[in-house]
């Protein structure tokens, strides 16, 4: 910080005699550039990260902040040159460095660290309909999404998401040693056909150490989209019911 000073002296002389009659010292502080606004999202696979802790730190201090329950932060301060930083236990931090001269948005993608026989994670989920089911369209028979599972307390939470980034599933798991087992429903899906699917049932399987296999017991759906979702008791298009669907987690 730079002070500017002036001092001003008036002296009197009177004969031997000096006096100084009065002295003034004015201080001007240079004002500090205005803070920037940062904020933005933690995910993991694409999906929003919770209780991840965002911190910024530079010559003029430090301030943080922590994602809501989708992975969102906000109301950072910062400004010139910064280091940016999220972590979350049981998560790789990330470290970006930058120059903030605006308000802006800074997205983190945080890693997992793996742990053996842990089932949580993100993966590839393919969903495979048994080879029975001649009655359902091809576009069904087999469809990949991404998933994630969570552990909260006795459960897996199994979050799903399409290729773009919607949401389109959620269930629930039990783990029993190396033992899974989910129960699905509420999992819909729009087809490129303008159709959609939905599955149904019950599923137990095993873990592996980079994959979950789990033979599917239920029924896979076909409907039309909007009578699916204006009608209360819609009639399927097309349905298979079989115990060996199959569901495979891959990272």
């Amino acid at each position: 910080m730079r002070h500017k000073v002036t001092a001003v002296c008036i002296a009197l002389v009177s004969g031997a005699l000096v006096g100084t009659l009065a002295c003034s010292k004015n201080t001007a502080t240079q004002p500090q550039p205005p803070m920037s606004t940062l904020w933005g999202r933690v995910t993991e696979g694409g999906f929003g990260l919770p209780q991840a802790t965002v911190e910024v730190t530079a010559s003029w201090g430090r301030n943080s902040a922590t994602t809501d329950s989708n992975g969102n932060y906000t109301g950072l301060k910062a400004w010139g040159d910064v280091t940016l930083r999220a972590e979350k236990e049981g998560f790789s931090t990330q470290v970006k460095q930058l120059t903030v001269e605006q308000n802006q948005v800074v997205n983190f993608e945080l890693q997992r660290v793996e742990t053996s026989g842990d089932p949580q994670g993100v993966y590839t989920l393919i969903i495979t309909a048994s080879s029975s089911c001649t009655a359902l369209p091809a576009e069904v028979m087999q469809r990949s999404y991404v998933a994630r599972i969570v552990r909260t307390q006795d459960d897996l939470d199994v979050s799903v998401l399409r290729a773009d980034s919607v949401e389109v599933g959620k269930f629930k798991g039990k783990r029993d040693g190396s033992a899974l087992g989910f129960t699905i429903e509420g999992f819909e899906d729009s087809l490129p056909s303008g159709k959609l699917v939905s599955y149904v049932g019950t599923a137990t399987g095993t873990i592996g150490d980079r994959t979950i296999v789990a033979a599917f017991d239920g029924t896979v759906r076909v409907f039309g989209y909007w009578d699916f979702y204006l009608n209360e008791d819609p009639l399927p298009l097309a349905q298979c019911q079989a115990k060996d669907h199959r569901l495979e987690f891959v990272r």
